[in-house]
């Protein structure tokens, strides 16, 4: 069944500077709106940058912003992914174990390669993949084994040289 938003994308990302969560709704490659959570103080903000959406839209916007912004964890909730995205870290966290099919590897392709756009352009940037326990559907709930940890949330920085030579990055 086809829903209002299936003809547009939405990207979850956050912002540094406004200290917060965003979906963006994009068409055509253009973002025309986002939904915004402030870490702050929880409010959420609409934005259309003066583009005429409809309300319907707006309305499923905002729902998916209440669904995949929450302000915490919010237990085994969400959809799973179509993809299989798993993390999990071994019983001393010092090994982390991702598992993935072929639109696994798809999606982390397209989202590095996204970073990458940015990175090529001398901008830092940073990407987010969320289980569907903490309210995301970019990583899949997979079956662990005993001592394993299951990972929830993944971030994805990339640094410009400038960047990694200013902050001592490199050992």
């Amino acid at each position: 069944m086809k829903t209002l938003l299936d003809d547009y994308k939405i990207i979850r990302g956050s912002d540094i500077h406004r200290d917060g969560m965003y979906l963006e709704l994009q068409q055509d490659g253009a973002a025309i709106a986002e939904v915004f959570l402030s870490d702050s103080d929880q409010s959420m903000i609409v934005n259309t940058f003066s583009n005429d959406i409809p309300t319907k839209v707006i309305q499923g916007l905002i729902a998916e912003g209440e669904r995949r912004l929450p302000s915490e964890p919010r237990g085994d909730e969400g959809l799973e992914p179509d993809h299989l995205i798993g993390a999990v870290s071994d019983p001393s966290g010092g090994e982390v174990h991702l598992h993935l099919d072929q639109k696994g590897i798809d999606y982390l392709v397209e989202t590095l390669s996204g970073l990458k756009v940015n990175l090529t352009s001398n901008k830092c940037d940073h990407a987010h993949l969320f289980s569907p326990a903490w309210a995301g559907n970019e990583l899949s709930t997979i079956h662990i084994s005993k001592g394993e940890q299951r990972v929830n949330h993944i971030k994805i920085y990339v640094w410009t040289p400038e960047w990694v030579a200013n902050n001592n990055l490199k050992a």
